[in-house]
């Protein structure tokens, strides 16, 4: 029942508050849409309240910050039961820990499609009346992010951007130790994520496509420092982006979300028999290239130019590089014209430009292999072929020993196994568990540790087969 303390949620503050207290020693993990939920609680919280209130919040207005499906209605009831399952703890000065949930309750309201909610009061001292030693950020720079870890790396380097001291050649900077990020992100959990290698791939790559995509912040680079040959810790250098680039942010996220391509793309696209959607931000003008406004045997400087509003929005295409981004864009869009048409999307282009760190001729040759195998899922095999250099692999496979072969073979579906498993949800462990159960039943097997671990993995392995991954070392 809405009374005075109660406060609907289709409207928020925009604004997240946290003593740096929480941010430091909380030891937690969540799923994005477990994430999501508490991030736009929180947001809710008026900076002058002395006490929590109740917060009923639409389920249509975290669909719409999160562009998330209609599924989410159906989703809530098991990520609201997994938050109440997951407490954190805080340590005391006194040498204790208090353990603290997020919230006392989540409850659903039919017909209305609301979520009422009710913070736990010991978070009053870390959310509430907060007058020094916090950390504060907009909610539209963290929401959008596709990974529970990048919004804790980005809550951590907002914590440290205006430490007066904390800056270097112009940069400001976090060092973060790998047992440090391990206990606090709790991967002792899934035990392949506490090797660096998979850290850096899962975690630290990730945050850093995120924070750069979506955030105030952008991350400049890291460096590695090692021990015996070991990464033991990492800094990440990390600046606030000019209002300039914020603003060619805030385009080409709406173009993105409003499925319009840009100028570029469209322009090098321009013999296309598909009619393209483009956007002309200087002007506001929306606008179409149909198949009739640019015949595919002609080419834009002949007499079916494309009309003024396109000359206007590609102008910029024809300048020479202004930046080493401009250059990387251009970069880009050449590579990501190496894709048959047919498979051209913004998935694909997400997925080069992930790679960019490597040469031309490494990203060439893994779409070449990929469109040879003619997958079912492109973009799927394509991010797989550029993950372990599938072209390379190709090459040197026929020349290689039966024993040398199947060596290689077992260790790269080992590595594809792991990544499965780590990255698996509880239902679908309880489906390959059920499996395990039926081998020993069926085969009357020895029940062993050793039998249960392969019996699990063959049945992740044929998982793997069914969606169409396909090792560069199998026999044809």
């Amino acid at each position: 029942m809405e009374n005075n303390n109660t406060k609907m949620g289709d409207k928020t503050y925009g604004i997240v508050r946290k003593a740096n207290f929480l941010l430091e020693n909380m030891r937690a993990q969540y799923s994005l849409t477990q994430s999501r939920l508490i991030l736009y609680a929180i947001s809710l919280i008026d900076p002058n309240d002395k006490d929590f209130k109740f917060f009923q919040i639409p389920v249509s207005a975290l669909i719409k910050e999160s562009h998330s499906s209609t599924w989410l209605y159906y989703k809530l009831k098991k990520e609201a039961k997994q938050i109440l399952e997951k407490p954190f703890f805080l340590p005391k000065e006194n040498g204790g820990w208090i353990a603290f949930n997020w919230f006392s309750s989540i409850e659903y309201i039919p017909g209305k499609g609301i979520i009422e909610i009710e913070f736990s009061e010991k978070l009053k001292p870390f959310l509430l009346d907060l007058k020094e030693y916090f950390t504060i950020y907009e909610l539209q720079y963290i929401f959008p992010m596709r990974s529970f870890y990048s919004q804790r790396i980005y809550e951590w380097l907002k914590e440290y951007e205006n430490i007066p001291m904390n800056s270097e050649g112009g940069l400001k900077f976090r060092k973060f130790t790998i047992d440090w990020i391990i206990e606090r992100l709790q991967l002792e959990k899934k035990p392949s994520m506490m090797e660096y290698k998979n850290i850096k791939q899962y975690i630290i790559n990730t945050a850093i496509r995120d924070i750069n995509k979506y955030s105030d912040l952008y991350i400049e680079k890291i460096v590695e420092h090692k021990f015996a040959r070991k990464v033991v810790d990492f800094t990440i250098y990390f600046r606030k982006k000019t209002p300039k680039e914020m603003e060619e942010q805030e385009k080409k996220l709406w173009l993105e979300e409003n499925g319009f391509e840009s100028p570029a793309i469209v322009f090098e696209n321009a013999s296309t028999n598909e009619t393209r959607k483009i956007y002309e931000p200087e002007t506001g003008a929306e606008f179409e290239i149909k198949p009739e406004t640019i015949p595919a045997n002609e080419s834009p400087a002949s007499d079916s130019a494309p009309p003024e509003p396109v000359k206007e929005a590609l102008a910029s295409v024809a300048k020479p590089p202004e930046s080493d981004s401009e250059m990387q864009e251009r970069r880009l869009n050449y590579l990501y014209l190496q894709i048959p048409e047919k498979h051209r999307n913004m998935n694909i282009r997400d997925i080069i430009k992930q790679f960019l760190q490597e040469s031309d001729d490494y990203i060439i040759r893994n779409i070449q292999y990929t469109i040879k195998q003619g997958p079912e899922n492109f973009a799927g095999y394509l991010y797989k072929a550029l993950q372990n250099d599938f072209a390379k692999n190709s090459n040197s496979v026929s020349t290689l020993s039966k024993e040398e072969r199947n060596r290689l073979r077992k260790e790269w579906w080992d590595k594809k196994i792991d990544e499965a498993i780590m990255t698996m949800s509880e239902q679908e462990k309880q489906r390959h568990l059920q499996y395990v159960e039926q081998v020993l039943r069926s085969r009357r097997v020895e029940d062993t540790p050793e039998i249960r671990e392969k019996a699990f993995r063959d049945s992740v392995q044929q998982d793997l087969v069914n969606m169409g991954v396909k090792c560069p070392y199998d026999p044809d």
